[in-house]
């Protein structure tokens, strides 16, 4: 879980001057990292419960050559 600290150091990587159009889909994203900062942490910390590279790796592992570079015969 992020401390105080480390979402203070997040938000000073932020720029102070930017003039931030309150539709961009950036600018949304930049306010909800830093005002829902807990939120955004809490969800984050429940992807660690999964394990993709596991399941990714059994993906891979039943693909043949040819799905990974097409067949050039």
């Amino acid at each position: 879980m992020r401390t105080v600290d480390e979402t203070r150091s997040l938000k000073e990587l932020l720029p102070k001057d930017e003039k931030s159009e309150p539709n961009r889909h950036a600018a949304l994203i930049r306010q909800s990292l830093t005002d829902d900062a807990a939120r955004v942490t809490a969800l984050l910390n429940s992807f660690s419960d999964l394990d993709l590279a596991d399941q990714l790796g059994r993906l891979l592992h039943t693909l043949s050559p040819c799905d990974y570079f097409g067949n050039n015969s």
